[in-house]
């Protein structure tokens, strides 16, 4: 369903513009889940840890042959995964609520 996966993204620093955080391939079988760094650009359909909103961009840029990508990013929390993103303006913050399911009806 996504192309790129990252997780546990740390928050605001993840969106910051000079941020270097190394992403880490998420491994499941340890304890802390954080495998090894990531080395290279970011590949299709794997599990990353931590990173920056660059390694995102530079992965989807690489991908489409383009240097300034559009990236649509899905979280859910509401302040941290819709108002930090806007401030980069080639994201677009799609953000998952479920304490309003139930709350509106349409028709």
């Amino acid at each position: 369903m996504f192309d790129y996966i990252l997780i546990n993204a740390r928050k605001p620093a993840f969106f910051e513009k000079d941020s270097k955080s190394p992403a880490y391939l998420f491994d499941p079988s340890i304890p802390s889940c954080k495998g090894p760094a990531l080395a290279g650009p970011m590949r299709k359909g794997v599990v990353y840890m931590e990173g920056n909103y660059g390694m995102i961009e530079s992965a989807v840029a690489l991908e489409k042959g383009i240097k300034t990508p559009r990236v649509a990013y899905v979280g859910d929390n509401y302040i941290e995964d819709s108002i930090a993103p806007a401030v980069l303006p080639r994201w677009t913050a799609i953000t998952v609520v479920p304490e309003l399911i139930g709350l509106t009806s349409v028709g």
